[in-house]
């Protein structure tokens, strides 16, 4: 019997810790279109312009890589039950190295494997950072479908996963496409959302997300989410934390998602104290530094006007203030903020 190239493909995946993935045609499914128009049209992507972008390469993966003929969609889940709880509220995602590095240099291993065996395959590897819908990418791939909360949920992993993508210039079988929802009447996770960010289901609002506004937002919080920020230093898990499906998720079998010490240990205090460059030394390989410093020491600011001098003493709040103009407008706007406000 001949080896075909999904033999091959199976074969070589796993050797590289890809076991779960799927096959979809370099097609977007257009009602995944036209739910993201509909997301642009709302304004729902707050300051990240690049998703504004009305072009084509989002929707059309031949502009991405016109040679592709397949796309690979892998699922790399990076749950870790028995990690130490962090000292700071930080989201579950961002415990251990940048997964935009782990699972690229994964694909990469995987590329240079299939090169070697199957003759003029080539193709383009994409995490995340790539403009391609992956999420509907992963369901037309038939590994699950897109939960209320707008993750992607895989049977098995949950939403605790990461995608990433191999386009390939060779035609392989399709996947029997997903999609079909199992949520069913559930609502825990937009219940969940300290902000009403999900403001209807599978629609987030990233302008209310705790995700963007302590992560990818680049100015003040705004006040009006004073007493709403839960505590929440760097993302938000909560939508995540209360999913039935992720209460019973499987444990990565990757030891690259092992959560480390520099971020599970990490205080208030240390991070205040922290240089530019002692950051970038001991976090600036994990996704921390997607915020900048700037950014978490604003976070912890607008912590502190929540909490109180539990998360800072008046002297270190002192020495934020001192040294960073972002935190200092921070504390300002939330100083002047009233009793925090209902959540609409």
């Amino acid at each position: 019997m001949s080896t075909t190239l999904q033999d091959i493909l199976t074969v070589e995946a796993a050797a590289v810790g890809l076991t779960e993935f799927g096959i979809s045609p370099p097609v977007i499914d257009p009602a995944a279109v036209c739910a993201l128009d509909r997301w642009r049209a709302a304004g729902f992507f707050g300051g990240m312009e690049w998703m504004a972008d009305t072009g084509r390469r989002r929707t059309e993966p031949f502009s991405l890589y016109p040679a592709g003929r397949s796309i690979i969609v892998f699922v790399v889940p990076y749950f870790w039950p028995d990690a130490p709880t962090p000292n700071l509220r930080i989201s579950r995602y961002a415990r251990s190295r940048d997964y935009h590095h782990l699972v690229t240099a994964k694909l990469e291993r995987l590329l240079q494997r299939l090169r070697a065996q199957v003759p003029n395959l080539d193709g383009r590897i994409a995490v995340d950072t790539a403009p391609l819908l992956e999420r509907p990418l992963a369901v037309q791939a038939g590994l699950g479908w897109l939960g209320k909360n707008s993750c992607f949920i895989h049977p098995r992993f949950g939403s605790w996963i990461f995608l990433g993508e191999l386009m390939i210039n060779q035609k392989l079988p399709f996947s029997e496409p997903g999609g079909e929802s199992h949520c069913g009447d559930c609502t825990l996770c937009l219940e969940a959302c300290p902000t009403g960010a999900l403001v209807a289901p599978g629609v987030l609002d990233a302008r209310r997300c705790l995700s963007y506004l302590t992560i990818e937002h680049r100015g003040i919080i705004p006040p009006a989410f004073k007493g709403h920020l839960d505590g929440a230093l760097f993302g938000c898990d909560r939508c995540q934390e209360v999913c039935p499906f992720n209460h019973r998720a499987a444990a990565t079998p990757l030891p690259d998602f092992r959560p480390l010490k520099e971020i599970t240990e990490l205080t208030a205090d240390h991070l205040a104290a922290m240089s530019g460059h002692a950051f970038r030394r001991a976090l600036g390989q994990t996704p921390l530094a997607r915020t900048r410093l700037a950014g978490l020491l604003r976070n912890l600011v607008a912590l502190q006007a929540e909490e109180g001098a539990a998360i800072l003493s008046p002297t270190t709040l002192k020495k934020i203030l001192n040294r960073s103009e972002l935190a200092r407008r921070q504390h300002e706007a939330f100083l002047a903020s009233p009793t925090p406000q209902t959540r609409d």
